[in-house]
């Protein structure tokens, strides 16, 4: 999947890396380990502040002895993920 149309904006996270309108992101999901894991691979692409693209890959594992919890998606709830641990 790729998403683009990004706002030129400093991003404001912890990497406080600025972000223009010709950043695009290149998302790849996939499952592993009998898919008790599920892999993600992003691109970030931007000519404008990134001298070359940046790849960064995360897993998360299932564990089979626990119940997914659903929790309801809102602004609220996701901006607890983007500055969990950092002091604003």
């Amino acid at each position: 999947m790729e998403t683009s149309n990004f706002t030129a904006v400093i991003w404001g996270l912890y990497t406080g890396i600025d972000s223009s309108n010709l950043k695009r992101l290149r998302e790849r999901y996939y499952l592993s380990n009998g898919g008790m894991q599920l892999n993600v691979e992003i691109t970030i692409i931007d000519p404008v502040y990134l001298t070359k693209p940046v790849t960064l890959t995360h897993q998360w594992k299932k564990r089979s002895d626990t119940k997914i919890i659903k929790a309801p998606c809102s602004m609220e709830q996701a901006q607890s993920y983007t500055t969990a641990g950092y002091d604003e």
